[in-house]
């Protein structure tokens, strides 16, 4: 596997750097805890017919993921308090790169202010790169 990805958000274009085994397991484990009550959500909304085709599993899959998206995202949002949304945020952005130097502080803010989906995006994309094994099949339902 590649050890960086090019990702462009508005005019900029940044580096994602794979993290090493322990800093994606660290970090697994703090999305898990963050999102694992909405992941368990969605996840129990998906049905698996018998004889099914993976795009019938797919589309169902998609169509109850977005059903359930608005309740997933009251309870990220309830259960998040600033202490854990500075952490998640340091964590998704540890690893992106701007002009050969680290996406944080001051350069984050004056890349992102008043862009809260590019924001998104490329926390999004951040979490696809680095969890694609795991992430991989919620995403697929999401895109198609």
């Amino acid at each position: 596997m590649q050890d960086h990805k090019s990702y462009q958000v508005g005019k900029n274009a940044y580096i994602i750097k794979q993290y090493d085994p322990k800093r994606a397991a660290k970090v697994f484990a703090q999305l898990l805890r963050v999102l694992g009550p909405s992941l368990g959500a969605l996840l129990q909304e998906i049905e698996v017919k018998p004889g099914s085709s993976k795009k019938e599993v797919m589309d169902s899959a998609k169509l109850k993921v977005l059903a359930v998206v608005p309740a997933a995202i009251r309870e990220l949002t309830s259960n998040l308090d600033d202490e854990a949304i500075d952490k998640l945020f340091d964590s998704l952005t540890d690893c992106v790169l701007f002009a050969g130097s680290p996406i944080t502080g001051s350069v984050f803010t004056a890349h992102f202010t008043g862009n809260l989906k590019g924001v998104q995006d490329l926390f999004m994309e951040v979490v696809r790169y680095q969890f694609a094994d795991f992430f991989g099949g919620l995403f697929a339902a999401l895109e198609k």
